[in-house]
């Protein structure tokens, strides 16, 4: 049996790129929306051939050889497009590893073009039911009344159907914990259980 070699450019076309930080990692989908707006705007955003250059190095660069299909998208509106001279440009971009231009170069051009660039982002915050703090609340594990006075005002807690499926070890640790401890525990598997339905 053979060992085929790691090489992480297989990958790249197929994974998306985070989209941790803008425009210097965009992903797919922030340059999708920018081309859009872009083609919604009809806009010529590098009229000057060296801008156009650059913006195929960008997406070169970002993209590899899927950001050939966005630059036909964005050249396109140039009056002397043509399919050829753009394949022909692209494929000298490809082969020339982008010289440090990079996809800042699409957002740069677009808002330069009066493009609204910002990308809203959405943060991803778990949807963890909560239960309003009471003086006194039965703890459903264990039938033990007790006092959560210092947890603040809101308590979570594990919904019978899924404590009841929880391994016997996590049972017996949940029902015999302190109530801080608890708590935390609590709160981990809700969060864990909301990325789960999320999925």
């Amino acid at each position: 049996m053979s060992k085929k070699k790691f090489n992480p450019q297989d990958w790249t076309a197929t994974l998306p790129q985070s989209s941790m930080s803008l425009p210097s990692q965009s992903s797919h989908t922030d340059i999708e929306e920018i081309t859009k707006r872009i083609e919604t705007a009809a806009a010529d955003i590098a009229p000057p051939y060296s801008d156009w250059r650059d913006l195929g190095f960008a997406l070169a660069d970002a993209l590899g050889e899927s950001g050939r299909t966005y630059y036909h998208r964005l050249s396109r509106f140039y009056p002397g497009y043509t399919e050829t001279e753009t394949n022909k440009q692209y494929n000298n971009c490809l082969k020339a590893h982008g010289h440090g231009v990079t996809i800042k170069t699409l957002y740069h051009l677009a808002k330069s073009a009066g493009i609204d660039v910002s990308i809203k982002k959405v943060p991803i915050v778990p949807s963890v039911p909560i239960v309003p703090k009471q003086s006194k609340s039965p703890n459903p594990h264990s039938g033990d009344f007790e006092d959560f006075g210092e947890i603040g005002d809101f308590i979570p807690t594990i919904p019978q159907e899924v404590y009841s499926n929880l391994p016997n070890l996590l049972q017996q640790i949940i029902s015999k914990a302190e109530w801080r401890i608890r708590w935390i525990l609590t709160f981990l598997l809700r969060i864990q259980i909301a990325s789960i339905h999320r999925r």
